[in-house]
């Protein structure tokens, strides 16, 4: 489980932006920096997402780029991104799978679907 530290970011930090948002921080405003060192949170991601989330994105925006929301999510709706997804699957290689499974998990974050909603719309495809 990843601990955060709460301080106040001031100038002397620099230029910093949240890393799963990636709005920039503005002067005196709360920030949560990681003991893992995996990034500097703002207060909104610190209470959208559980820290389970916030360590999952870290490492996809590590190993893909991005960050959340950093495309409009009305350009693409999560069907299609399912749709994209099933179409990738390679039954014949665990790791293809893996690494679709990944991906898939990026591309809804940086559209701005949160897990559950991936999840949900995983259930409901499920089901039909």
């Amino acid at each position: 489980m990843i601990v955060f530290t709460k301080t106040k970011y001031d100038k002397s930090f620099g230029s910093l932006k949240c890393g799963i948002c990636g709005n920039h921080f503005k002067k005196n405003s709360d920030i949560y920096i990681s003991k893992k060192n995996i990034g500097f949170i703002c207060e909104m991601c610190m209470k959208e997402f559980s820290k389970e989330e916030i360590e999952e994105f870290f490492h996809l925006f590590n190993q893909y780029g991005g960050h959340f929301g950093k495309f409009e999510f009305s350009k693409i709706t999560l069907d299609e991104i399912l749709d994209e997804f099933f179409n990738l699957i390679s039954y014949k290689d665990n790791t293809d799978i893996i690494e679709s499974n990944l991906k898939l998990r990026h591309k809804a974050l940086l559209y701005g679907y949160t897990p559950k909603e991936l999840i949900v719309k995983i259930q409901d495809s499920i089901k039909k």
